[in-house]
């Protein structure tokens, strides 16, 4: 059992070297490994500060697995995903089961299942995981700076891409964060039409 732990934790060690589409700030693509890391971070000060009723060690574990199967095919982008979503979703389902079964049982099941519930996003768990997940995504671009946007993430999805997500949870204090951070990509959006 402890070489099957260390297998998978040493595979997933990989996702500190997979590059995902946003930016740092500094010129460099940010990992799976950093986004998750200010993710879990973003949901501990919204449940501390809100209390969101929800069960924190499932949404931590749902935050934390939710891009392990990024290992397989890398992080494709939301944007392009819309194209064919049906296909991606159903790859990503099989990436994650590949990944999670280095783990043993009940482990590989368990977390296998918590992916496919961050994915359906229909408990309220999920939901909240969702959030964080997009919201941050999006933070990443403010953080970036325009400079590192690409042309087809530029309007309607820099400005939508978390709004179903937030209106299905229906929470307050998601709704206001993200408009914050929606109003801040409003300004660098005119300013990057304008370059």
């Amino acid at each position: 059992m402890e070489k099957d732990i260390l297998k998978f934790l040493y595979t997933i060690e990989g996702l500190k070297d997979t590059l995902r589409h946003n930016w740092s700030k500094n010129g460099r693509h940010e990992s799976v490994a950093e986004h998750t890391w200010r993710a879990s971070v973003f949901f501990m000060i919204m449940n501390d500060l809100y209390d969101l009723k929800v069960d924190v060690v499932k949404v931590f574990k749902m935050i934390l697995v939710h891009d392990i199967p990024e290992l397989i095919a890398g992080d494709i982008p939301a944007f392009i995903k819309e194209g064919d979503q049906e296909e991606f979703e159903k790859q990503e389902a099989l990436n994650s089961k590949e990944v999670f079964n280095l783990l043993p049982s009940p482990l590989n099941k368990e977390y296998h299942e918590l992916y496919m519930e961050f994915e359906t996003a229909e408990t309220r768990e999920a939901l909240v995981a969702k959030a964080v997940d997009r919201i941050e995504s999006q933070m990443q671009h403010v953080n970036s700076g325009i400079e590192y946007w690409e042309d087809e993430e530029v309007g309607e999805h820099m400005l939508t891409y978390p709004d179903t997500i937030i209106n299905k949870l229906n929470n307050e204090q998601f709704g206001k964060i993200w408009e914050a951070v929606k109003q801040e990509l409003v300004e660098m959006t005119n300013l990057y039409t304008k370059k």
